[in-house]
């Protein structure tokens, strides 16, 4: 794991950090097999008061694929806000242990609020996670509900839900949240079965009192069989022509501005302008989109770019991105960006004629 906050961590910032390059957990806060950890009665075993805040979380997982970007057990009184998460092999924050237990947890006042979450759960070998993921009970009260409001997410793979309390999750408010699926019409699950996206799921009885106010998203398809829901379909806009609210929640979240140089976010998306068509003998330039973080156009003048034809025998590629047709047929571009300590490849369709 990249950082480990356990047992009675109080009265903690961990403020404008970057983790990168992560084999398992990005950050923990909180060990749930502690035996104080649950719902300690005592103040001097509370986990509380602390603010995880302004991070920048990517290339997480990277080995251990079960591995969140922040996982929490039980805390109380505290902020995991305004992070940036990218590139994750399971969920952006993954909240909570104990399944349908029906102790209660100690958490209360616990704001998962205005992250910027994207890019994760998108290779099929990992499901059943989320953007955010909380498992079992937590503390609080209809009138003093926990909180995920804000946040923006952006292409989340999965099989289950987006915006996910699971089993026994309850007392959570879901409001002002930005949901956007439209790089994933599809999900394919790890056994390569076809699932219709939703932008949430409550599928069970013992997930309850969760609360929903007005969210924006591309879809509306979702599963409810929770009990004593408070369940509201969100705006829908299937292409993400979003209106101003939405637009305004995409442009506060993640990391303040305060914070913003001290990361540089590299690449971290390549657009191809639909599929390349060419005739045998015939050569084009490869062209593609490089964009940064919220999807802003990313310089990529200092970047060493390399070509790889995986099919050759249908066409080449040359060092400068230059295709030629050799026969009919489809092929596969591969392009590898290296822009600082990171490799990020992506494979661009040639179909020759």
């Amino acid at each position: 794991m990249g950082i480990k906050m356990l047992e009675a961590v109080q009265y903690c910032d961990f403020v404008g950090n970057e983790i990168g390059d992560i084999s398992a957990n990005g950050l923990l806060l909180g060990d749930p097999s502690w035996k104080y950890a649950r719902a300690p009665q005592d103040e001097k075993y509370y986990i509380t008061n602390v603010n995880i805040t302004d991070n920048y979380f990517h290339d997480v997982a990277v080995e251990y694929s079960s591995g969140a970007a922040i996982s929490a057990a039980f805390p109380k009184n505290t902020e995991i806000s305004h992070n940036e998460i990218y590139n994750v092999k399971y969920s952006g924050l993954h909240i909570g242990w104990g399944w349908d237990n029906a102790s209660e947890a100690g958490t209360i006042n616990l704001n998962l609020n205005n992250n910027y979450i994207h890019s994760i759960l998108g290779d099929g070998e990992m499901t059943d996670g989320g953007a955010i993921y909380t498992n079992g009970k937590t503390g609080g009260s209809l009138d003093n509900l926990n909180q995920m409001c804000g946040n923006y997410a952006y292409d989340i793979g999965n099989g289950y839900g987006v915006l996910y309390p699971d089993v026994g999750s309850t007392y959570w408010l879901l409001e002002n949240n930005v949901v956007d699926l439209t790089t994933t019409p599809m999900w394919y699950t790890n056994r390569q079965e076809e699932v219709v996206p939703k932008w949430t799921n409550i599928h069970v009885p013992s997930i309850h009192d969760i609360v929903f106010g007005v969210n924006y998203s591309t879809t509306d398809h979702y599963t409810n069989a929770g009990t004593d829901i408070q369940y509201r379909a969100p705006e829908l806009y299937p292409t993400a022509n979003w209106p101003e609210e939405a637009k305004n929640i995409i442009k506060n979240s993640g990391i303040r501005p305060a914070y913003q140089d001290n990361f540089n976010f590299g690449i971290q998306e390549v657009y191809f302008p639909g599929s390349k068509l060419i005739s045998v003998g015939e050569s084009a330039e490869v062209t593609c989109y490089v964009t940064t973080s919220k999807m802003m156009t990313y310089d990529t003048s200092d970047v060493y770019v390399y070509y790889e034809s995986l099919t050759p025998s249908v066409a080449t590629v040359n060092g400068s991105g230059r295709i030629t047709g050799v026969s009919a047929g489809q092929a596969m571009i591969r392009i590898t960006f290296v822009d600082g300590d990171y490799a990020r490849t992506y494979d661009c369709e040639v179909f020759v004629s």
